[in-house]
């Protein structure tokens, strides 16, 4: 199961583990001269995914990854290369093993997933409960976004993470170009796929 964490700002988000190649690694190693984070022998290294996410974000990568217990590796083509070898069952502790990869997507917010092709998007995973018009994905800054019928009595957006994620923050936003507004919002979630709609009581207003 993967999920968001946080640290010093930053988000990501595990994809899981994948397999390397000892003679062509999938993605570059990050612990030479020019880095900034990655104190001490990777081994011993604390808050090592942390630091690792810290450095491939001071060279505004996507993707990064740790093997063998630590070792931090990312690059520019990480997010197109982190899969090339297959995937595999990952070790406890999220820093990887002997030649596997847990692999971490930085900035792993929801527009981003949907964009990234993380979330799989098809009418049954990202729906409204109607459409004043046709169905897309609104994400933010976006030329869509969604609106109900008018004679719909109790609207609401959903989208299916398929993962247990953590959410830090939520962010709505009225037409581009428009004067419409959303006035209310209620917020609800669940981890259970089998829940009906609408049976869930509002935990954020």
């Amino acid at each position: 199961m993967s999920f968001l964490r946080t640290g010093r700002s930053l988000e990501y988000l595990s994809l899981g583990c994948f397999v390397d190649d000892a003679n062509a690694h999938a993605l570059i190693s990050m612990e030479n001269g020019n880095a900034t984070f990655l104190d001490v022998p990777y081994r011993t290294r604390d808050k090592a995914v942390m630091k690792c996410a810290l450095e491939a974000a001071k060279n505004d990568y996507k993707v990064f990854a740790l093997q063998n217990g630590g070792e931090c590796f990312s690059g520019s083509a990480a997010l197109s290369r982190y899969a090339m070898y297959g995937d595999a069952h990952c070790p406890d502790g999220g820093k990887g093993g002997p030649l596997i990869n847990e692999v971490y997507l930085l900035g792993a917010k929801c527009g981003k997933m949907l964009r990234n092709g993380l979330i799989h998007v098809s009418k049954s995973t990202v729906r409204g409960s109607s459409y004043k018009g046709s169905w897309n994905v609104p994400v933010l800054n976006g030329s869509y976004s969604w609106c109900p019928t008018d004679g719909d009595s109790r609207p609401y957006f959903e989208i299916d993470l398929a993962r247990e994620v953590y959410l830090s923050k939520l962010f709505v936003q009225g037409k581009l170009g428009a004067a419409n507004s959303m006035e209310k919002i209620c917020v609800n979630y669940t981890s259970d796929s089998e829940t009906p709609d609408g049976d869930l009581p509002c935990t954020v207003s």
